[in-house]
């Protein structure tokens, strides 16, 4: 067995914890949207939207933990940009919706910091007429406004990497939530 290289994040949320955490929101959607979409002749599938590019891992695996029909999506929206404060303008590339009208949604976010680009995704989708729309966040700061519907895990205001998260397209690929080598200061 090998140490683990210095060079890597700082271990967070170990990649078992986050298994475990999207296993268990896979069972509490199959079971909040099992009667909702039935209930909803002609649509039924929950469609699972996710926010790109941070929650491509998380919609991944949160599919396959679902048990009800789901089809799944994405959208591009960001406010980072290339550093790691928010800077408060979201931007939202149009959303193709071949869906129709009257679907039940989950967005699906990385993390919340401050709520702006989940806010701007839910507003977006407005147009579509949608039944309903759920929010949910693999993590979320102290500081997100969002009130979001399902929540993996609570973390201090700290940047974080990993598990779809990046620095600069630095670490995404890595199966756990972790505090680059540099403490997760803002830049």
């Amino acid at each position: 067995m090998h140490d683990r290289d210095s060079r890597l994040p700082e271990i967070l949320i170990p990649a078992e914890d986050i298994a475990r955490r999207v296993t268990e929101l896979g069972r509490k959607l199959s079971a909040d949207y099992t009667c909702a979409v039935a209930r909803n002749v002609g649509a039924e599938e929950l469609v699972v939207l996710g926010v790109l590019k941070g929650a491509f891992m998380l919609v991944a695996d949160l599919a396959r933990a679902i048990s009800i029909p789901v089809v799944v999506d994405f959208v591009r929206a960001a406010s980072y940009g290339s550093g790691r404060v928010s800077s408060g303008d979201v931007r939202i590339e149009p959303i193709a919706w071949p869906y129709g009208e009257g679907r039940d949604v989950l967005v699906v976010e990385d993390v919340l910091d401050t709520g702006k680009t989940l806010e701007a995704v839910v507003r977006a989708l407005e147009e579509f007429r949608p039944r309903s729309v759920k929010t949910l966040a693999l993590l979320r700061k102290p500081a997100a406004k969002w009130p979001a519907d399902y929540v993996g895990f609570e973390i201090e205001d700290t940047f974080v990497v990993g598990y779809g998260l990046d620095d600069a397209g630095k670490w995404r690929q890595l199966p756990y939530v972790g505090i680059p080598c540099d403490g997760g200061e803002r830049r």
